[in-house]
């Protein structure tokens, strides 16, 4: 809506926002377009993950001031376990695709785990 600038201000702020959050031993990615992954190495249960998933949300649900405007985002995050969602890179994310779009169905500014 408001041209290429803005909505690349916008990305670089959600990925600052959410690295500020992140441990040392955390990774955060962009993996193209709007969809980031965080890769959260020292994770000790669901629950954590879904804690962190969580604090994301809160964190998206700040508004962002870029080129003079003010502007609100939705988000949705979908959790998935290693290696419960499979032995390798691919088949995690594709895992974790899945149920950001089951959350996505479960309306925006929602967390779902995949295999719930």
């Amino acid at each position: 809506t408001h041209g290429h600038a803005v909505g690349d201000g916008v990305l670089v702020d959600v990925g600052r926002r959410i690295a500020a959050k992140l441990r040392q031993s955390d990774t955060l990615a962009r993996l193209g377009g709007d969809e980031f992954a965080v890769l959260l190495p020292r994770c000790a249960s669901r629950a954590d993950a879904v804690n962190v998933a969580e604090t994301v949300l809160a964190l998206l649900d700040e508004p962002f001031r870029v080129g003079g405007l003010e502007l609100r985002i939705s988000c949705s995050i979908g959790v998935a376990l290693y290696p419960d969602c499979g032995d390798g890179a691919d088949s995690v994310v594709a895992c974790a695709d899945r149920a950001m779009y089951q959350a996505k169905q479960n309306g925006r500014n929602r967390v779902s785990v995949a295999g719930d």
